[in-house]
């Protein structure tokens, strides 16, 4: 027979332990400038068009202590266009290093532009995961475009949030 002390302590140890791993959710919010450096266009069968293009990424969190303060990285999209050049669908990924040159991959894809709602370009992103300090980091949000330039190139804000160990 346990002495009556045995399931206090036993439940102590599981939430003590349940305490220890749970996951902190935080959000954050920054701005994120891009820079084109490659475009390829490719025609679709109906007289469409997918873009592929690679560019620059830098961003910056508006708090200077967040995990995800400062990054920059490469990354690769597609844009499908209509045969009048109307984008309906579009995606890509990138690879972001900090400062001290942990990384993470990130994913974002195209949900609305030019509406009233989102005059230039609005979306989501994510990560995969990471390396260092993003390892089992786990982001989730959306961004905004604030200005789009001739070459492709733009400049945004993000909002997210993200759960690590």
């Amino acid at each position: 027979m346990l002495p009556r002390l045995t399931f206090p302590a036993i439940v102590l140890l599981l939430v003590g332990t349940t305490a220890v791993h749970a996951q902190q959710r935080i959000t954050m919010s920054g701005q994120y400038s891009t820079v084109r450096m490659s475009t390829d266009t490719i025609g679709t069968p109906d007289g469409g068009a997918m873009v592929h293009f690679t560019y620059g990424l830098v961003s910056s969190g508006d708090d200077p202590g967040g995990l995800f303060n400062d990054g920059k990285g490469n990354c690769v999209g597609t844009t499908v266009l209509t045969e009048d050049g109307t984008p309906v669908a579009g995606g890509g990924s990138c690879f972001v290093t900090d400062m001290e040159g942990d990384g993470w991959w990130q994913w974002w894809k195209l949900e609305e532009l030019g509406t009233a709602d989102c005059p230039i370009m609005c979306g989501t992103w994510g990560s995969y995961n990471g390396t260092g300090k993003f390892a089992n980091v786990s982001v989730s949000g959306t961004f905004e475009g604030a200005a789009a330039y001739a070459d492709g190139s733009g400049r945004g804000i993000v909002n997210a949030t993200y759960e690590r160990p």
